[in-house]
């Protein structure tokens, strides 16, 4: 239980720890209430900002495998296949899902994630459209 000043302490599963002092109180209702406000839906768990869902087009898939992947915008058109080709490889599918999921606002499910959706620009804006 817990004595005066020192810090509170919580058994769970016969296991006592001890709890900061910065960490987050217990209403009687059984409801956390922070201290400080929820973090906005923009903002990852690691604290990273994503970027808040937007309209993609042509352009923002274009100036993202440019600027991210080190594609050249020169010999990158709508109808490039990507990957087919070897423009990009795995990692680079990860990260360019990572980008379209927060461009888009839009979760992929595993079966979204194949050729037929994200081999080239066109592809994807037709999947995003969907």
């Amino acid at each position: 239980m817990e004595s005066q000043g020192a810090r509170p302490t919580r058994h769970f599963h016969h296991v006592q720890f001890r709890l900061g002092r910065r960490a987050a109180r217990v209403d009687e209702r059984g409801g956390a209430t922070a201290r400080q406000p929820a973090p906005d839906a923009s903002v990852r768990r690691r604290g990273v900002v994503r970027p808040q869902a937007m309209n993609v087009t042509r352009q923002t898939i274009t100036d993202y495998l440019v600027s991210q992947c080190g594609v050249d915008a020169a010999d990158v058109n709508e109808d490039t296949l990507l990957f087919s080709t070897g423009v990009l490889d795995s990692f680079a599918l990860v990260d360019l899902i990572v980008f379209l999921e927060g461009a888009s606002g839009r979760r992929f499910k595993p079966t979204d994630v194949n050729l037929e959706n994200l081999d080239s620009i066109k592809q994807m804006l037709s999947f995003l459209a969907l």
